[in-house]
């Protein structure tokens, strides 16, 4: 099975721990739909969630992923806003401010485990001008 090569889960481990994906399914449309979605690679993920949602009967664009990039530069932004910075330098430091976030996740070798990809986003550098924690 191809998801036990990439995850390490065993399909016996899935079986009996698991939930039915039509309830997971719906049960993240109902939780996530008019919520902003990030990914590190959204058109990978994409495609699996795609998977996900059209096996169950569920539009495919029922939930739209993002780029983190895009979360971590608007987020940078932000913050350089709320400081007082003026429009023009920001533009000049946001580079700066994203770069060793950029270094960050090219030095860690991908976990292909959904919590453990989490973990590893929330932890990156730029952290610390995301907004109030969920």
């Amino acid at each position: 099975m191809q998801g036990e090569g990439i995850d390490g889960i065993p399909l016996e481990r899935l079986l009996r721990e698991g939930e039915p994906h039509d309830e997971v399914a719906r049960r993240m449309v109902e939780t996530l739909t008019g919520h902003e979605l990030y990914a590190p690679a959204p058109s990978w993920d994409g495609q699996w969630l795609t998977r996900l949602l059209r096996a169950v009967g569920l539009p495919r664009h029922a939930l739209r992923l993002r780029d983190t990039d895009e979360a971590q530069r608007s987020a940078a932004l932000a913050a350089l806003e709320r400081s007082g910075v003026p429009m023009g330098t920001r533009r000049d430091l946001l580079d700066g401010i994203l770069e060793p976030a950029r270094q960050a996740a090219k030095a860690g070798a991908p976990a292909h485990r959904a919590l453990e990809d989490a973990r590893r986003e929330r932890s990156r550098p730029w952290a610390w001008c995301r907004g109030p924690t969920l």
